[in-house]
């Protein structure tokens, strides 16, 4: 959309979760009125608007804030989906196609996020659904030295695409800086996956 910013428009900060390593800094709930007003907006001018959110899916009045802004894909921790399979429904009528899943192999219960239980079975219901599942997942001290064998749990979970991320220091993350990887266990990770190819 020509020289424009791309503009991230944050929906909510409700969650169903608590997780330590939380990097959301914004407060407040917008509607869904006023957040498909500003999208229309913002289109209007030339931005590519990206929409996101704490836990979208605990307002599905917020889909149509994805339809508006074209956007097919939808980051969630998947308890409401794990809990309400017809919210599956709800997201192929609102036009997404990806869902994206936050899954952190062997540390869940340390960052107090939705364990791999409930992630795996809502990955291979998206995926048997039609959806392409994408996961991404933060990698610490404590579980970059597997990246590998996520790779190939993801794979059988049925992810297209895993994604690592990198501790950002925002949030509740502020009060964890032993999350983040040193530049000796970032190398080592290129280094191991490399030479397993």
């Amino acid at each position: 959309m020509g020289n424009l910013a791309d503009i991230v428009l944050m929906l909510n900060a409700e969650c169903n979760m608590h997780c330590n390593h939380c990097y959301v800094p914004y407060a407040g709930n917008r509607s869904q009125k006023e957040a498909v007003t500003i999208i229309k907006q913002l289109r209007a001018k030339g931005h590519k608007v990206i929409v996101a959110g704490a836990e979208v899916l605990l307002n599905p009045l917020y889909l149509k804030a994805y339809q508006a802004a074209e956007q097919n894909y939808l980051l969630t921790n998947g308890l409401l989906l794990n809990k309400t399979p017809s919210l599956f429904d709800e997201l192929k009528k609102h036009g997404i196609t990806d869902i994206v899943l936050s899954l952190h192999f062997g540390i869940e219960k340390k960052l107090a996020s939705v364990p791999d239980r409930i992630i795996s079975g809502v990955a291979r219901e998206a995926s048997k659904r039609g959806f392409n599942v994408r996961m991404t997942s933060m990698l610490t001290p404590d579980n970059y030295d597997d990246v590998l064998g996520m790779c190939q749990k993801a794979i059988d979970y049925g992810a297209k695409v895993l994604k690592f991320n990198n501790f950002v220091n925002s949030g509740r993350g502020k009060r964890h800086d032993d999350y983040a990887l040193a530049s000796e266990q970032i190398q080592a990770i290129f280094g191991r996956s490399l030479s397993q190819k």
